[in-house]
């Protein structure tokens, strides 16, 4: 919760220079930052796995995967028909998916744990103070 503090202060002649809310910023739901950690992970996940998407589409048109299949066939015995496979859209996007997913969930266990030192950190340093006035 917050405190307010001093709603109006004083300038050297006395008069009132404007309204001026202090704020004590003392403590964080643990809960909160973690559901608003998890929601902000969602949407970076979401916006990586798009943005894989795109861009195995972009390097599919160009021919990339064909390039690099070649050369790797030049050098091995093997063929390249295994990384091309390997680099298809479905491992691609099964590879980006759960990455994105470890993200969410490591975000969200930063969020909580960045709650959770705030409000440690809180009894040391007394708290974050805003001031905000208005003119």
């Amino acid at each position: 919760m917050s405190t307010a503090s001093k709603f109006a202060r004083k300038d050297a002649a006395g008069r009132t220079s404007g309204r001026e809310v202090r704020l004590k910023f003392v403590y964080v739901s643990v809960w909160s930052a973690a559901r608003l950690a998890l929601l902000i992970g969602c949407g970076f996940a979401a916006v990586s796995v798009l943005a894989t998407i795109l861009l195995w589409i972009v390097l599919n048109q160009v021919g990339a995967f064909d390039q690099v299949s070649q050369l790797f066939s030049g050098l091995s015995t093997t063929g390249g028909s295994s990384l091309k496979s390997a680099l298809g859209l479905g491992p691609v996007l099964g590879f980006s998916a759960i990455a994105a997913l470890l993200s969410v969930l490591t975000s969200t266990a930063l969020g909580a744990l960045g709650a959770t030192l705030y409000n440690l950190s809180v009894r040391v340093t007394g708290g974050v103070l805003v001031g905000m006035t208005q003119k």
